[in-house]
């Protein structure tokens, strides 16, 4: 797996099959992925940003959208392909049930995990999830507790946070800290799109051509104008003024 680092954030060039191959690989230790996109990395390069003293934690940061891809290629670090776990959730379920490793969907407002685990059980029959859990419990603390407890209890492999950043990536460092031995991976809104009724994908021509973020635009323009119309100026202008993370 080739590595560099994209204004001080370590970035891995995966490809999907391989994150699907290192999230299944069974590991004695706690191991930590997320992803990159454009508004992450404003997130993560902003003044006193939450996030960017976690990163240093992940052993797997990926490019999930296209922004970061050609960002990245333009720098001299040829990114193989934008990996958006949207784009490949079944083929994962799929390759996980066949390694019979225990998954846990953790995320979103009450009963969404739930629903996303009844639509994979659905096209992946022999898929084996653990336990699922809202995403809005309590304080960082609290909830990586009760997730840890969750995971001794059922031994589930690799816990899938679906809560958007920075909280998701708090509790994966949160879980990383108490010594759970899973994989944590996180999602963003990923168990939205996998939970019948509640958000559409982009047609694949979008997604290919890097225009997904007008998609969702499109749907949902109060909600993300501004991070859409403003925040992918703001990345544009500060990867060609090599604005680094304050970690």
């Amino acid at each position: 797996m080739r590595r560099a680092s994209f204004h001080g954030i370590i970035l891995s060039d995966t490809g999907i099959q391989g994150l699907i191959q290192w999230l299944v690989t069974p590991s004695a230790e706690c191991r930590l992925a997320c992803y990159l996109n454009a508004h992450t990395f404003n997130l993560a390069t902003d003044k006193g940003s939450a996030t960017a003293p976690l990163l240093p934690m992940f052993d797997v940061i990926y490019p999930d959208g296209m922004a970061v891809v050609w960002a990245a290629r333009r720098k001299g670090f040829p990114v193989s392909e934008r990996v958006s776990a949207a784009d490949y959730f079944i083929p994962f379920c799929e390759t996980a049930a066949g390694a019979g490793r225990r998954i846990a969907l953790v995320g979103g407002a009450p009963g969404l995990a739930e629903g996303c685990a009844a639509e994979l059980r659905g096209r992946v029959p022999d898929l084996a999830v653990a336990f699922t859990a809202p995403g809005f419990g309590g304080s960082v603390a609290e909830q990586a507790d009760s997730v840890a407890r969750q995971i001794s209890e059922t031994g589930a492999e690799i816990v899938l946070l679906g809560m958007g950043t920075p909280r998701q990536e708090q509790i994966a460092v949160a879980l990383k800290e108490r010594g759970v031995r899973a994989t944590i991976w996180c999602v963003g809104a990923l168990f939205e799109y996998y939970t019948p009724g509640v958000r559409s994908h982009a047609p694949a021509w979008m997604r290919r051509n890097g225009l997904e973020w007008l998609y969702r635009l499109i749907l949902e323009p109060r909600r993300l104008a501004r991070r859409y119309l403003i925040g992918n100026f703001v990345f544009i202008w500060r990867v060609l003024r090599e604005v680094p993370i304050e970690a």
